[in-house]
């Protein structure tokens, strides 16, 4: 199941870049946005993690915030990075 989301997430911000955040899908015009989608999925395995520790297959320590905050300044190097190339605009 945790695999499964993670596909999902991808699949749905594949869409939101080409479309766009606020697209929805034009055979469900009511249905929801894909910002709606992402964090609906994103939901999806945050619990899908809960439900791995509860069954001791994580650990109940599982999220670090040195390595949550590791992966932030480096994913702001590379936005810097492509911002500086071009390639990502405000």
């Amino acid at each position: 199941c945790l695999a499964e989301e993670g596909s999902e997430i991808t699949k749905d911000c594949c869409k939101a870049l080409r479309f766009g955040l606020y697209d929805v899908n034009i055979l469900h015009p009511d249905g929801p946005t894909n910002l709606e989608r992402i964090v609906d999925e994103l939901n999806d395995l945050f619990a899908v993690a809960e439900m791995l520790v509860e069954r001791d297959v994580l650990p109940k320590d599982w999220y670090n915030l040195g390595k949550s905050g590791a992966k932030k300044i480096k994913v702001a190097k590379f936005m810097d990075y492509a911002q500086n190339v071009g390639s990502l605009k405000d």
